[in-house]
C-alpha cells in the first residue's frame, strides 16, 4: 500500500456549515448526499440525529476521467492533477465531522512530463488533519481497477469502536481493506455519505476531472437492518450536495437539466433493495 497526503479537504467546515434536510447545499469539493436516521426527530438532519448509522454499502460502474474541456478548463499538468473520488462512508456530523471512507479514484497526472492516467481503490479514516488515504495498489501497481469495472464499497459496524472498511472491484477480483480491519473509530457516526469529490493529491487540492455519466447505487444500515437510500430521501432524512466553484456548477448528484441540478433518488422503501441517483460532470471549476 502506498500512503498519500489527506485525500479530502474542506468538507468538516462544509458540512458544519450547509447541513440542512431535505435541501440542496452547495460548496467547492463534495456532490453527492448525506443520510441520517432522524426517527422521532422530525424531517431534519440539522441536529444530531436520534438513531447511530452502522453502515453504508453502495456500488456504481467505474467511470472513465478525461482531462476537462470548455473555455477556461484548467488543465492536468505540471503540480496540479485532475481527479474524481468516488465513495461511501460513515461520519459523525453535526458536533464535530469525521469520517471513514472506501472507494475508488481516477486521476490524471503529470509524470515526469508525461500525462497518464490511472484508477485505484483506497479507504481513508479522517479523524485529524494528519490523516491521508491509502491507495490499495499492491506489488507493481497490480491491483489497479479500470472503467467499467463494478466497485462496491462497504462501510459497517463490526462492534463497539470497531468498524469494517472494505471495497471491492467484482469485475476483476482487486479489493481495499483497511488496515488493521476491523478498524477502530473514536467518534459516533449519525450520517451515511455517497460522494464524488475533488480531492488532495501530493498536497494539492485536485481539479475536478471530467467524468463519465454514471449512477450509484447504495443503501444504508441503522441496527442491523439495510434500507434502500431512497428510503431516508423520501423521508426528509438527508442533505443533497450541489458542487459549484465560482459560481459555475462542477457535478450533479441528481437530475441535471437545462442547467439546473434537481434532487433525484430513485427507489422504493423496502429493506434490502437498492435507491440510485445518478452523477454527472457539468464542468471543472474555474480557478
Amino acid at each position: 500500500m502506498m500512503n498519500l497526503p489527506r485525500a479530502v479537504v474542506l468538507e468538516g467546515q462544509s458540512k458544519a456549515i450547509l447541513m440542512s434536510a431535505g435541501g440542496t447545499n452547495t460548496q467547492g469539493v463534495w456532490s453527492g448526499y448525506q443520510f441520517c436516521n432522524n426517527n422521532g426527530g422530525g424531517s431534519s438532519c440539522t441536529t444530531t440525529p436520534s438513531v447511530a448509522a452502522t453502515g453504508a454499502l453502495m456500488y456504481w460502474t467505474q467511470p472513465n476521467v478525461y482531462v476537462p474541456t470548455g473555455t477556461g478548463a484548467p488543465g492536468c499538468n505540471g503540480s496540479t492533477a485532475c481527479g474524481t473520488y468516488v465513495w461511501a462512508g460513515l461520519d459523525s456530523g453535526v458536533g464535530g465531522v469525521y469520517f471513514l471512507q472506501t472507494g475508488s479514484i481516477g486521476i490524471i497526472r503529470d509524470d515526469l512530463g508525461i500525462q497518464v492516467t490511472n484508477y485505484y481503490l483506497f479507504w481513508e479514516d479522517y479523524e485529524s488533519t494528519s490523516s491521508g488515504a491509502t491507495l490499495c495498489t499492491g506489488l507493481l501497481n497490480q491491483n489497479l481497477i479500470s472503467p467499467g469495472d463494478t466497485i462496491e464499497p462497504t462501510v459497517t459496524l463490526s462492534s463497539g469502536t470497531s468498524y469494517n472498511l472494505y471495497t471491492k472491484d467484482t469485475t476483476n477480483g482487486n479489493s481495499c481493506t483497511s488496515n488493521p480491519n476491523p478498524y477502530t473509530f473514536s467518534h459516533t457516526p449519525y450520517f451515511e455519505d455517497f460522494i464524488v469529490e475533488r480531492g488532495i493529491w501530493n498536497s494539492v487540492q485536485v481539479h475536478l476531472a471530467k467524468f463519465d455519466t454514471t449512477t450509484i447505487y447504495g443503501q444504508v444500515e441503522w441496527g442491523t437492518t439495510w434500507y434502500p437510500i431512497s428510503r431516508p430521501n423520501g423521508d426528509g432524512w438527508y442533505y443533497q450536495s450541489l458542487m459549484v466553484n465560482n459560481g459555475v456548477t462542477s457535478a450533479c448528484a441528481g437530475s441535471w437539466s437545462s442547467g439546473t441540478c434537481s434532487d433525484s433518488v430513485s427507489g422504493g422503501i423496502t429493506a434490502g433493495t437498492w435507491g440510485s441517483f445518478t452523477e454527472t460532470w457539468v464542468s471543472s471549476e474555474y480557478t
